[in-house]
């Protein structure tokens, strides 16, 4: 090993770093700076491949100490080279300064590993020297990764190389499955996925734009690239058992290629901005790179187009729920339009069009079990279906008389629960759509075919028997008592996409429910809430509002019940299932304002108790008036439990208005204190006028002695 010497190789690298400390250090033009970059890494792996054999061959084995010093040297002239090559690219002059001390630095450290494993010589006996040892092949191992750093960091190579790792690694993985995470629809995930492959076209435009503008950038916008690929990849991973996942994932490993020449064309832009044949190259990519994103938005497209048409179904559901409640609102006030046609010329077309509706909800189920293709079909056909129901029960609660406002209002009452039953077995057909029979999402699509039906049921009873003045308050009374019930569940099933909660000690199971819905019961007053303006900003004194409307609707309900009398019924009916659903949203909305989780479950349970409170009432009535035997004192015992949770809502309200800065705006002595306010800053904003005003000044008049 004498004759082996590592600092030999540093000549011509001296040489070169004296030129670049003078600032005439030439390019060179053999390859281009990614090209040396990988001659450095080969070499170096090669080096730290070979540095443990030399140390054991010192240490133990004589016999093969020539040999591994012989092949080790064979890399020095390679790592002297590309080290010139690449520093000659790099267009920082400290930058080549650092590359040249690193290179420096290890062959330093070699040329000490070298001497010491000449003095060990293979002799095992020799263990003062193993420490020495030891530490000089550490030094070179830190050595090695010090001068791939530098290297690395430079702007000019924009972390090309390990960058495109990382691509290729996430590429790697598209296959793989993905560990069990928290249930997300499909649609979140295929949002996920858009955002993604935007985020990489996007990227890869402003690349081309910004090439010959600000090269400096190319380096962060590669980095970009490569992350959003990772995170892309990643959520493709979790639409695995999704129908139509597979061209997707083709689609996201076709994206690979094009993103790693593009990476690498930009770092190549860095280091020289004035190449017009690289430009055009990165130019190229990025075109490749874009139509590989329109393949992927391609692929989403084709698997979610039945998940596209139930969400489009739902809006447009939705938007007719809202025309079906200002129509109930017109037939409250007496001011419905009549066409002058008999309620008879529409009874069949409802009738038919809601039986129609039936088969609309076996294709929906049908099609959770189907492709997209089927499923957007089924979404589409119950669509039409509700858009023509709608119609048909608009115009048939036209054609009854003002006498029978009542009447008017529970047959557009009917429509709109078949309405809302639909929007939500839409949406349990959309979270179920390809999953397996025992997916806890199967349960809830049941569930709302089940809901479906009766709905169907009760607007099928409600039309034949609409000019049946003898039980249209029983009836009225039976679709409030479903509507409530429904109500109910929404505020329950919200549990089923919320995370569940640890129950405290001594908790009651309704208390435990609520708080670990709290989450999911945002969701569902945001959408419940949408078509009220008014309860949008819900506070204290909309709850209120609301626990006086239940408290008016109750004595309208006592007050029925005790005449008997089926307008009566219907009227205190349809009252209070106004009552009830305005309530909830209120509950709803008051509980996003609350300061405090115990308050937000405290509103909510409120709310939830009067509303069961108030259909136990109405449950009873229907049983007491169908039996021809009702009790004034079972009345009042229902009534006085209605007012207990009455209170508890008041109460709730009290606790909000304590903890905000509630005022009455029609307290005297607010409306004073916000005139005196509103006076005091018109006389400050005057004063800070008054202070800018300088004295105007004086023309200067000539005098007789000129001055």
């Amino acid at each position: 090993s004498s004759g082996i010497n590592a600092e030999w190789p540093l000549r011509p690298g001296e040489q070169a770093a004296i030129s670049a400390t003078a600032g005439s250090l030439a390019p060179l033009e053999a390859t281009t700076l990614q090209g040396y970059q990988t001659q450095l890494e080969s070499a170096t792996i090669e080096i730290k491949d070979l540095i443990e054999p030399l140390a054991e061959s010192a240490k133990s084995h004589p016999e093969r100490l020539g040999h591994n010093v012989v092949t080790m040297s064979l890399y020095f002239e390679p790592l002297s080279r590309a080290t010139i090559g690449a520093a000659s690219k790099l267009t920082d002059m400290t930058r080549q300064q650092d590359l040249f001390s690193q290179a420096r630095t290890l062959m330093e450290a070699m040329s000490d590993l070298l001497k010491t494993s000449k003095d060990c010589g293979g002799n095992p006996n020799a263990t003062t020297l193993h420490p020495r040892l030891e530490e000089n092949v550490e030094t070179v191992t830190e050595a090695i990764q010090d001068l791939r750093m530098t290297l690395e960091m430079a702007p000019e190579s924009g972390l090309s190389t390990s960058l495109i790792e990382s691509i290729h690694q996430s590429r790697g993985l598209l296959h793989e499955p993905v560990a069990d995470t928290v249930n997300v629809s499909v649609m979140t995930q295929h949002e996920a996925i858009l955002t993604n492959a935007r985020a990489v076209a996007r990227a890869s435009q402003d690349m081309v734009g910004k090439a010959s503008i600000n090269p400096d950038c190319l380096s962060n916008l590669a980095q970009t690239i490569s992350e959003q690929y990772g995170l892309l990849v990643e959520n493709v991973r979790k639409c695995a058992d999704s129908p139509g996942s597979e061209p997707l994932r083709d689609a996201t490993n076709q994206l690979a290629d094009p993103c790693s020449e593009l990476v690498r064309t930009s770092a190549v832009v860095q280091s020289n901005p004035k190449d017009t044949i690289s430009r055009r190259e990165l130019s190229d990519h990025a075109k490749g790179v874009a139509q590989a994103v329109h393949h992927i938005v391609q692929s989403l497209q084709n698997s979610s187009q039945g998940t596209a048409a139930c969400i489009e179904a739902v809006t447009v559901i939705h938007g007719i729920t809202g025309d079906l409640d200002t129509m109930a609102m017109f037939a409250r006030s007496g001011t419905l339009d009549n066409p002058g046609e008999p309620f008879s010329t529409h009874r069949e077309n409802i009738l038919g069009t809601a039986k129609k509706l039936v088969e609309n909800t076996k294709q929906l189920v049908a099609g959770a079990a189907s492709d997209q293709q089927q499923l957007k079909n089924a979404a589409i056909a119950a669509q039409g279906t509700i858009i023509g129901l709608a119609e048909a029960v608009k115009l048939g609660a036209g054609a009854l008389t003002l006498d029978d406002v009542e009447t008017q209002v529970m047959l557009l009452n009917a429509c709109m629960d078949v309405a809302k039953a639909l929007a939500n077995l839409i949406d349990s057909t959309k979270d179920a759509c390809g999953k397996t029979t025992d997916d806890p999402s199967m349960e809830q699509l049941k569930s709302s075919a089940k809901e479906m039906v009766q709905s169907v049921s009760s607007l099928l009873k409600t039309v034949k028997s609409a000019e049946d003045k003898a039980s249209r308050g029983t009836r009225a009374l039976e679709i409030t008592v479903d509507a409530v019930s429904n109500d109910i569940k929404i505020l329950d099933n919200a549990t089923l996409s919320a995370a569940p909660a640890t129950p405290e000690t001594g908790s009651s199971d309704e208390e435990v429910e609520l708080e670990s819905s709290i989450l999911a019961n945002r969701a569902v007053a945001s959408r419940a809430v949408a078509n009220r303006a008014d309860s949008q900003h819900s506070h204290c004194q909309d709850l209120i509002r609301a626990a006086k409307e239940i408290t008016f609707a109750t004595t309208k309900a006592v007050s029925a019940g005790n005449t008997a009398k089926q307008d009566d019924i219907a009227a205190a009916g349809n009252m209070g299932r106004k009552a009830i659903n305005d309530m909830l949203a209120t509950c709803k909305g008051a509980a996003l304002n609350a300061d405090n989780e115990a308050l937000k479950i405290k509103v909510l349970q409120s709310g939830r108790s009067t509303s069961m409170a108030y259909r136990d009432m109405l449950e009873y009535m229907c049983e007491a008036l169908s039996a021809n035997n009702t009790d004034s004192n079972q009345l009042r015992e229902h009534s006085k439990k209605i007012a207990d949770c009455v209170t508890d809502l008041i109460e709730c309200a009290k606790e909000l208005k304590s903890g905000a800065d509630w005022v009455n705006p029609d307290d005297p002595n607010v409306i004073a204190e916000n005139e005196l306010l509103n006076a005091a800053a018109s006389i400050e904003a005057a004063a800070k006028k008054l202070s800018l005003l300088q004295p105007r000044k004086k023309k200067k008049v000539p005098t007789a002695t000129l001055r």
